[in-house]
């Protein structure tokens, strides 16, 4: 959808930025911010699909082997990963098609662009094997297991271990140019994963001991709570995968372009006010408000440098026109 989006918006003017009614002519729908960002994003969440999926492969093969010598021992890692994973992906998958179709505007509507039978088959896919909130809370169940076994004393799951994490109190002390490395989003992205999980542990435990709720209504009660909390489990999850995809690129032409699409992703998830659970980053002020600007600054700038790749992003999906059935999302342009 976003490949579809993006040939149609190079080609297509309409308007301009000019304040002086005597220049009449016509720019490219793409060169607006509000165009390419939402494209670009978006093509930058599918890439981290991509990648993330790749990492899910990995731990369900891990798990057929180790399974095939008796040992189970990851199976409920490897369920709550995929579980929170349909979830997240799925919903960022249908968000960004219907996204994509209202990019090109009136023509997004109509069947010759390909569009409106792009979005609603992955709308479908929120629902379909598993309905997204349900799956997070299946994720969530499991964060909040961890916590009380850290919370006891007792040994995790080793890729839980990030739970551990000794920054919960602490503050971001990132500037600049720093947010632009891996290890500083990851840092950011890692605090708000395990604040919130050990937030909804002491959520329920307060309401089954001081409020004496039972345990099924005291998470009934924090039910979103715990939902916000998977995601950002998950998110964390993809940003690992996508960083370490990226660190494994040897053309450095490609890699360039991969860690401009990483950065795009993870601190656009962070400042942009249509990000689900960007609040996280922020409520417990472990980002300040200078260090969001700094952050903005890096997205205008990370917008500005995957521009002239815009077209290149989308042949790289290889897509046939055949494939894509759209008047719009011809390769050539016309």
């Amino acid at each position: 959808a976003v490949t579809i989006a993006t040939r149609y918006s190079v080609v297509r003017e309409q308007g301009n930025l000019h304040f002086n009614p005597q220049i009449s002519t016509e720019v490219t729908i793409m060169s607006y911010k509000s165009q390419h960002y939402r494209l670009l994003t978006s093509m930058a969440r599918a890439f981290a699909i991509v990648f993330v999926s790749k990492a899910c492969d990995a731990i369900y093969q891990d798990l057929v082997l180790r399974q095939s010598r008796g040992d189970h021992s990851t199976l409920a890692y490897g369920h709550i990963t995929t579980a929170s994973l349909k979830a997240w992906a799925t919903q960022i998958a249908a968000d960004g098609a219907e996204d994509a179709r209202k990019c090109c505007g009136g023509h997004g509507y109509s069947v010759l662009s390909g569009l409106p039978d792009l979005a609603s088959d992955v709308a479908a896919m929120a629902t379909l094997e598993g309905e997204n909130y349900v799956m997070y809370q299946q994720a969530a169940r499991y964060l909040v297991k961890c916590v009380s076994a850290i919370s006891a004393g007792q040994p995790i799951d080793p890729t839980m271990e990030y739970l551990r994490s000794t920054t919960l109190y602490q503050r971001c002390a990132a500037q600049g140019p720093e947010f632009l490395q891996p290890d500083v989003q990851l840092t950011i992205f890692r605090h708000r994963a395990v604040r919130l999980a050990f937030e909804c542990h002491r959520l329920l435990e307060e309401s089954t001991k001081r409020d004496k709720l039972s345990p099924d209504a005291a998470w009934n009660m924090h039910m979103m709570s715990l939902i916000v909390a998977a995601r950002a489990h998950a998110e964390y999850f993809v940003l690992q995968s996508f960083v370490d995809h990226v660190a494994r690129i040897t053309n450095p032409s490609t890699r360039r372009v991969a860690s401009h699409l990483c950065n795009l992703f993870a601190l656009s998830t962070i400042e942009s006010p249509f990000s689900i659970g960007a609040l996280g980053f922020f409520e417990d002020s472990y980002i300040t408000t200078a260090q969001l600007r700094d952050i903005r600054a890096h997205v205008n700038n990370t917008l500005s440098q995957l521009l002239p790749e815009a077209v290149g992003l989308t042949d790289a999906w290889g897509f046939s026109d055949a494939s894509l059935s759209s008047a719009l999302g011809q390769k050539d342009g016309n």
